[in-house]
């Protein structure tokens, strides 16, 4: 596990808290930060959860901005607490820091800093060597038991495009001219697979096989 570091000035976070509430964020004068003989007053337990919250957006954001995709695992290490001094742990380790600026240019509400640990950096952009299993030779597909298999053929003599209006005025005796005979199209269970000549062979209709489509 690699330390870095998420760090929210005060008045930011007394900002975020007074615009939760509903104050404005125009003030004309900022209130002192109240102090006593240990140093500033300590975050409230309401203004520790804000900034948990704040904090959690953070890492989530930087997950998903992440450019490898397996990012690494970010968490927080326990609740948002008071302390003016980097842990010397975080302090030591090498970091790439990005500074927040939040407000407007001549009106500042406040900055944020995130550290990232330059060793979780170092193989961005890289792409990953993964193994690959070796390729099966393809088996020839055994149709033996497919063979016994009915399906349906179907010689298909012409297209006829007709009005539903001529299709149901049709009557015993009426005639569906359907052009010159001159080829057939064979289809297997709907599909068109041989295309062939109709013509009557040994006293029966047949259709002689031309070629094949596909």
């Amino acid at each position: 596990m690699l330390p870095g570091v998420v760090c929210l000035q005060r008045g930011l976070l007394t900002r975020v808290i007074g615009a939760m509430l509903g104050d404005g964020l125009e003030l004309e004068e900022e209130p002192a930060e109240e102090t006593n003989d240990d140093g500033p007053r300590p975050l409230s337990p309401v203004e520790q959860r804000i900034a948990l919250r704040m904090f959690r957006d953070s890492l989530r954001d930087i997950r998903e901005a992440w450019p490898d995709s397996d990012a690494p695992e970010v968490e927080l290490d326990g609740q948002p607490g008071n302390a003016r001094i980097i842990d010397l742990q975080v302090s030591e380790e090498e970091v790439v820091a990005a500074d927040y600026v939040i407000g407007a240019e001549n009106d500042e509400y406040g900055r944020m800093v995130i550290g990232i640990p330059t060793q979780t950096l170092r193989n961005v952009g890289q792409k990953r060597e993964r193994s690959t299993k070796p390729q099966k030779a393809a088996k020839e597909p055994k149709m033996g038991r497919v063979m016994p298999v009915e399906v349906e053929v179907v010689a298909e003599m012409a297209r006829v495009p007709m009005r539903v209006r001529d299709l149901r005025n049709l009557r015993a005796g009426d005639l569906l001219p359907l052009g010159p005979l001159d080829a057939a199209k064979v289809r297997v269970n709907g599909r068109a697979l041989l295309q062939g000549e109709p013509g009557v062979a040994n006293g029966q209709r047949s259709v002689r096989v031309r070629k094949k489509i596909q």
